[in-house]
């Protein structure tokens, strides 16, 4: 699982990172929700819809998400999280088996008898198996399905739901980095983890991240002035 700098972009497994920071994050979910008002405002002003968020990345956005429908709508905006697993811990470039909570589901289709429409709220559209998934277990409600995202990977997808059906903001497609073609693999802040065997690309790719972090400990460790 080596990686390397080429042209000034990290790449490994065959696929080229792309990092997004915090305030990015941010600043997309913000732009998604202004897409989705655009085309949903006078329908969700007599009825707003339930949230789904989907964990852990979805969790994220949906903050931003809310923040702005609450403010819009003038309204408090109910939600269920929805916490989906993989069966086991992939690498960068794969993913696996997606699981979701029972008892989280059940809870939403629970919910959503009191709604008109849900939006599901996920980080990214990668191979859109597990956007599926959980349209596929919400189906049965009888109620519409909104699907929104602030980033997609169109050649990743593998499912037969289509691009134009859902809300996103920057798709990322494959790049020719020295000749070669490398697929995207969007890094979010929040994986740390995932780089638990390489933590120093993890702090190359978030150097500003890196930076909070030794000041909040060097915070930590001034004495505390008592008057």
């Amino acid at each position: 699982m080596s990686w390397e700098l080429k042209n000034g972009v990290y790449v490994r497994d065959g696929c080229y990172l792309e990092p997004k920071t915090p305030d990015q994050v941010a600043a997309d979910s913000y732009a998604l929700v202004g897409r989705l008002l655009r085309d949903k405002l006078p329908a969700y002003t007599n009825q707003p819809p339930l949230l789904l968020p989907l964990g852990r990345g979805g969790f994220k956005v949906f903050l931003y998400v809310s923040g702005e429908l609450r403010t819009a709508l003038e309204s408090d905006i109910d939600y269920v999280p929805i916490k989906v697993n993989r069966y086991k811990k992939g690498e960068i470039g794969q993913e696996d088996e997606i699981q979701s909570d029972e008892q989280d589901v059940e809870q939403a289709l629970k919910a959503l008898k009191n709604y008109e429409e849900c939006v599901v709220i996920d980080d990214i559209g990668d191979r859109f198996i597990t956007i599926q998934h959980i349209a596929s277990q919400l189906s049965g409600s009888g109620k519409r399905i909104t699907v929104i995202t602030p980033y997609v990977k169109p050649e990743s997808n593998e499912t037969d739901i289509k691009l134009e059906n859902i809300y996103y903001v920057r798709p990322f497609w494959r790049r020719n980095i020295e000749d070669k073609a490398y697929l995207p693999w969007v890094v979010f802040p929040w994986e740390k983890d995932d780089f638990s065997k390489v933590p120093e690309l993890w702090e190359l790719l978030f150097p500003e991240m890196v930076r909070m972090q030794r000041r909040a400990e060097a915070e930590m460790e001034e004495p505390v002035s008592r008057t």
